[in-house]
């Protein structure tokens, strides 16, 4: 009886390790952290992939904006003068824009925003003579503020288009 009395002794007096506990908290800390992280990022997608697809509706079905919470507009009146409004985002416009080019031929794009963006992404087709597209070029920006302008380069490395015609914009 006396041995078994030890043993209970000894079991209440062992050391707790502390280590243990704490990488414990911080495991299921990081847990709860990186589901909570999952879901905000799966709302924010599914949430802008709503709105793409009310616009995309809208423009199939000709709803008028109003209807859609003002996702779209088709209000062109800020657009500035020899800018055109891109016909898949009317908050867009965009115009052909001198430059010299470095080592290719090259085409110059100036673009504007009436609301901003997070992400800009536009693209050009690069045409032949007989107007075949031959090629393409892309560029990007990090942001573009309301109202700002950028002007950006479309190199064409095949050194062989004669025109380019403005093929993709996005503005996000």
């Amino acid at each position: 009886m006396e041995n078994e009395h030890n043993f209970i002794d000894q079991q209440e007096y062992e050391p707790v390790d502390f280590r243990k506990k704490i990488s414990w908290k911080i495991a299921v800390a990081g847990a709860a952290l990186s589901l909570i992280f999952s879901a905000v990022t799966i709302g924010t997608y599914f949430s802008h992939r709503s709105e793409q697809q009310s616009a995309e509706a809208a423009s199939v079905f000709g709803t008028d904006s109003s209807a859609l919470g003002g996702l779209t507009t088709d209000d062109t009146s800020w657009v500035p003068a020899g800018y055109t409004a891109w016909s898949n985002d009317s908050t867009v416009a965009w115009k052909w824009a001198q430059g010299s080019c470095s080592e290719y031929t090259c085409n110059h794009a100036t673009f504007i925003s009436e609301n901003g963006c997070s992400n800009f992404y536009a693209a050009v087709n690069f045409l032949d003579a007989s107007g075949s597209v031959i090629g393409y070029g892309n560029a990007t920006l990090p942001s573009l503020q309301p109202m700002q302008t950028a002007t950006l380069e479309f190199d064409d490395t095949s050194d062989s288009s004669k025109t380019a015609e403005m093929s993709q914009i996005n503005c996000y």
